[in-house]
């Protein structure tokens, strides 16, 4: 799975830590970063997730694991509700 550095520090505030260092906690805690990668002036983790880690098949769910490693704060993003009006209703008719 593949998380540009930049994503992660959206979600966790990683001070001045750099690329290198944040790829050996995830490691040392479990989640293997075999690879960094350079896309312009991001770095791009390419990481091995394991069947048994489902949770970490999102940013949100590597964040949650990198704000738990380096014991920091986890700041995930707000979402505004969106309200839904149906002007027109379908008619549902059940026949047996």
């Amino acid at each position: 799975m593949k998380i540009p550095f930049s994503w992660l520090k959206e979600y966790v505030n990683v001070g001045g830590m750099k690329p290198e260092e944040v790829a050996d906690r995830l490691t040392i805690s479990g989640l293997e970063v075999f690879l960094i990668g350079r896309v312009g002036s991001d770095s791009i983790f390419d990481i091995e997730i394991t069947p048994n880690r489902p949770d970490c098949l999102s940013v949100l769910g590597i964040s949650r694991e990198a704000a738990a490693s380096l014991k920091k704060r986890l700041s995930p993003p707000k979402a505004k509700p969106i309200k839904v009006t149906l002007k027109d209703r379908p008619s549902i008719e059940i026949k047996e």
